[in-house]
């Protein structure tokens, strides 16, 4: 970093109050290290002049270093290099316009009358900012629905099925659970008519022969449900109090784990999602009607919202060679603040 120039390196961060904070403590440490060193010290001028040239770094948040692109490549971007970057507030106010102008039209149709049976003007209306607030993958899972409601009740069976089924592999593959099977195996009371005893072999029976689909598994799964702590007799049991206390903790751990499971593995279609599939055709005329008024209002004020800002920087650098190779050139170090929390755009963008 030391050879890297003060311009070139790039700090993210995803708020302006953290890129504050970020360039204030920059400056502090550099305020301090002037403090220290000697005043004949040969390097003093050069810490001075970073210093004074730390207005200019590239502290910002994302959004701010997707806005410098656009503007450097205004004519690679087709965008007025006029244009101005929308608030948080002002775009929910703009997307509360659009959509209100799109319910009062769809109101006026019969057509659209199931949609406001179903949600109601006020759930229909945060759906629609929700699908605004990700018009691309929106758009993208509208479009690719079926038409016919029972093919998108298909589709949506398959991929909740490949999700439950998922779901079980990771539940069985747990390095807790297969201890506490290891555990109900080695673990045996000395009477067969112990009521600890008779669970321990009901779970084991019923998790050693689940089957390869998810029904079949979900149904034997469901026996951890009837897992009862409160039985078992010291006497039956040849390592006592102990012994029954491992069987207990297996038997307490592989229920919890299902419980906690279950919520995805136990889900079903239901009449709603029916309802749902039927409303599709209609749903996504909707949002495309405030889609369409939402944009619109933007180009009247020659105005970006964030994800304008994202989208767009990153469509100049996966499609214009020689601008990912200027900003290449002009990226020696780029230090990403709370990296975990980057989505797979964010990524995208970084990487380039």
């Amino acid at each position: 970093l030391a050879e890297v120039k003060l311009r070139h390196i790039v700090a993210i961060t995803f708020t302006d109050k953290a890129a504050r904070e970020m360039r204030n403590r920059v400056r502090q440490e550099l305020d301090t290290l002037l403090t220290q060193l000697p005043l004949d010290d040969p390097s003093r001028e050069q810490w001075q002049t970073h210093l004074a040239a730390l207005d200019a770094a590239r502290i910002s948040t994302i959004h701010s270093l997707c806005g410098e692109i656009l503007r450097t490549h205004p004519a690679e971007a087709a965008l007025d290099p006029r244009f101005t970057v929308l608030n948080e507030g002002d775009t929910l106010l703009l997307k509360g316009q659009a959509i209100t102008r799109t319910l009062a039209g769809a109101a006026r149709l019969e057509a659209m009358t199931p949609l406001f049976t179903l949600w109601g003007e006020t759930g229909l209306a945060e759906l629609l900012l929700a699908l605004l607030n990700s018009p691309d993958a929106s758009q993208s899972a509208l479009a690719h629905l079926p038409t016919r409601a029972v093919e998108i009740m298909r589709l949506w069976q398959t991929h909740l099925e490949q999700a439950q089924t998922e779901r079980v592999e990771r539940l069985l593959h747990q390095a807790d659970w297969q201890q506490s099977i290891r555990c109900l195996r080695q673990e045996q009371a000395s009477r067969a008519d112990d009521k600890l005893e008779g669970m321990r072999r009901q779970v084991l029976t019923a998790l050693e022969s689940m089957g390869t689909t998810v029904n079949q598994q979900r149904s034997h799964l469901h026996v951890l449900n009837e897992i009862n702590l409160g039985v078992g007799s010291v006497k039956n049991w040849p390592g006592g109090k102990e012994q029954i206390g491992v069987v207990k903790a297996a038997l307490r751990g592989l229920r919890e784990s299902w419980r906690a499971a279950a919520s995805v593995i136990d889900l079903a279609l239901n009449e709603q999602d029916r309802l749902l599939a039927e409303m599709n055709p209609l749903l996504a005329e909707l949002f495309a009607a405030a889609n369409s008024h939402y944009q619109t209002s933007k180009s009247e004020r020659l105005a970006l919202d964030f994800d304008d800002l994202e989208s767009k920087a990153l469509h100049l650098l996966e499609t214009q060679l020689s601008v990912r190779q200027y900003w290449q050139t002009q990226v020696g170090a780029l230090l990403v603040d709370e990296f975990q929390d980057t989505n797979a755009r964010h990524l995208r963008l970084i990487r380039h």
